[in-house]
């Protein structure tokens, strides 16, 4: 039988067929195309139309993640979007207090900042400040849960986790309910396979808030192919799926010369780089929990005859230091240096014009390392046989500088009591978890100098409560007016006679801060972010300024001193200044509109690139 005209027509109909195919998926792509235009066009107010949630993950710790989301914060805010960060849990002694008295990390405040919000408890429901090497105190929802070692975290991993889990989802609904995108920020690598069934920050979070996921690598630390191909080919298809550009972070040198390596990795993953990003220098955002680069870490002594313009500070850097932001506002003024010194490589504190003890974690652990260190015997004799320089004490600082520390109920350490340095006549006693001191204050400043009647302002975060042992005069007088504030106020009864003087009364509405000593060369306060005031840094600086020659003097803003709302718009600016240019320099380098034209799926040939399917 000839069977040829069969062949003839089912050529034919494969031909129509392929013909047909060919007609709709060019209809397909182009239906695509125009519906991807359209949503990365405009939405109804005109502006390109993004994820309700981007996730900042990186490939490991300390990659850049906390300033990539700062500038996204700051250039989605710019585009008119409201936006808010988001980090379910951080662990970090660097805290900052919101307007309702609950305690966020730094980072998050810096975000909130970028993104013109007032920071809230939302933003990092979870918050863990290590006390010890196993263990930290917990924060939930803004407060103090308790202080749980490791491995009684663990134990007890389900029972917390799911407290852990609902205050993440409750707080990150709330979030997404008001503002219109929400900035998402990861911790360490995302691809931690032995926390996968812990995680709260990473993946499981992006899940929470279906959002799009941005993987950040460090060019700097080297091996960076390694970096994002392995991370990714560590992840599950479906946390695979949610990646929808990687950004390679801290390039030195001219961008160009990694193109070959972006798409080296484009083709291993099919997945965009949205940009490499060069190093940056001179923007001065807040860290998260580690020094910056820039900051001077055990550095060589000074020789002032070497540098007679320059003012020395030095701040004592304590295992357990918390609030290292407090000092960083000091090295952006001209003609100082500020050097953190923890190891005795400088024998001799006398050539500087002053030593901070700062806060900490773990105050009579810190101060027993002091002794043990020879810092304690070192500060002793720079404060005795000194002329000039000045012993300044930072929240945990100024405990230590006091007379005695007591701890009947061993919230720091084992029960005891400790003798303090005995630089200002104090006497504080640690209480627990539940005694917590959260609020912002402000107020003026009280020691007898130049520094007198200059306005102050900053936020509170401590256990240990302290009373003036007389005659000793508070430094600062503060005040919570116009702040909106509800704190905790509670405080110890005095042990001390009963006209002695305590720190931040129940009832009182002005309170006396910190303790100066007689002859004003050593101070401190319980507030930290004492020197973000332009005002009052500069002074300090100035009464340091001893016989320095006169232009290293300050010229301050015609001024009331007590003016705060004045000096507080001098911070504002400054601060503005900066997160401006901290998106000028990211928006230089990233193609953010390549986020909303990708895909909700992965190609399926992301499979064949050479990256496992788990």
């Amino acid at each position: 039988m000839d069977l040829s005209h069969l062949t003839v027509t089912t050529r034919s109909n494969a031909v129509v067929f392929s013909a047909v195919a060919v007609c709709a998926w060019t209809i397909l792509q182009r239906f695509q195309a125009f519906h991807r235009l359209k949503l990365t066009k405009a939405d109804s107010k005109g502006r390109r139309k993004l994820p309700k949630a981007i996730a900042v993950f990186g490939t490991a710790t300390d990659v850049g993640k906390s300033i990539v989301c700062t500038a996204l914060c700051r250039i989605l805010s710019d585009e008119g979007y409201s936006v808010a960060p988001f980090k379910a849990q951080n662990m970090s002694n660097n805290s900052f207090v919101t307007l309702d008295g609950h305690e966020i990390g730094r980072a998050q405040a810096a975000q909130a900042e970028a993104a013109r919000c007032e920071p809230t408890r939302d933003m990092n429901p979870v918050l863990l400040k290590p006390s010890s090497d196993t263990g930290c105190q917990v924060i939930l929802s803004g407060k103090p849960l308790g202080n749980l070692e490791a491995r009684e975290y663990f134990r007890n991993i389900e029972q917390r986790h799911s407290k852990v889990r609902l205050a993440v989802k409750t707080a990150l609904s709330r979030l997404q309910e008001k503002y219109d995108i929400v900035v998402l920020e990861g911790a360490g690598s995302c691809a931690e396979l032995n926390l996968k069934d812990r995680d709260v920050v990473n993946f499981s979070a992006a899940e929470l808030a279906d959002a799009d996921v941005i993987l950040v690598a460090d060019i700097e630390k080297c091996g960076v192919f390694a970096q994002v191909i392995g991370t990714i080919d560590l992840l599950t298809p479906a946390e695979r799926r949610r990646v929808k550009g990687i950004i390679i972070n801290k390039f030195r040198g001219d961008p160009s010369m990694f193109d070959d390596g972006v798409k080296i990795i484009e083709q291993r993953t099919k997945i965009p780089i949205l940009g490499v990003v060069p190093y940056f220098r001179g923007i001065h955002i807040d860290s998260e929990d580690a020094l910056p680069r820039e900051a001077k870490l055990d550095p060589a002594p000074p020789n002032p005859s070497a540098h007679s313009n320059t003012i020395y500070i030095a701040v004592l850097y304590l295992p357990h230091i918390s609030n290292f932001t407090d000092f960083l506002p000091l090295s952006k003024e001209p003609n100082t240096e500020v050097h953190y010194l923890q190891h005795r490589i400088v024998k001799d504190l006398r050539p500087y014009h002053a030593v901070i003890l700062p806060g900490s974690k773990n105050v009579r652990f810190d101060l027993d390392w002091l002794r043990k260190e020879g810092w304690a015997e070192a500060l002793s004799s720079y404060y005795k046989t000194g002329k000039r320089g000045q012993v300044v004490g930072i929240c945990g600082g100024l405990q230590m500088m006091g007379r005695e520390i007591a701890d009947p109920m061993g919230y720091d350490g084992a029960p005891g009591t400790m003798e303090g340095l005995g630089f200002v006549g104090i006497h504080t006693e640690m209480k627990g978890p539940g005694s917590k001191t959260l609020r912002r204050a402000s107020g003026t400043c009280l020691i007898p100098n130049s520094l007198c009647k200059t306005a102050v302002s900053g936020y509170e975060i401590h256990l240990g409560s302290s009373s003036l042992i007389p005659p000793t005069a508070p430094a600062f007088l503060l005040n919570c007016s116009g702040t909106n504030v509800k704190f905790n106020r509670q405080v110890s009864k005095s042990r001390k006679e009963s006209n002695s003087e305590k720190m931040g009364q129940e009832d009182d509405i002005d309170w006396g801060d910190g303790a100066v000593s007689p002859d004003n060369r050593a101070w401190g306060s319980y507030l930290h972010g004492l020197f973000d005031s332009p005002n009052f840094r500069r002074k300090f600086l100035s009464s340091l300024r001893g016989n320095l020659p006169s232009e290293i003097g300050y010229k301050y803003a015609e001024e009331k001193e007590n003016d705060v709302d004045m000096d507080l718009q001098v911070q504002l600016a400054d601060k503005e200044a900066q997160y401006n240019a901290l998106a000028s320099h990211f928006r230089n380098s990233l193609d953010l509109a390549k986020i909303s034209l990708m895909p909700k799926e992965v190609p399926k040939e992301v499979h064949n690139s050479g990256i496992q399917t788990k």
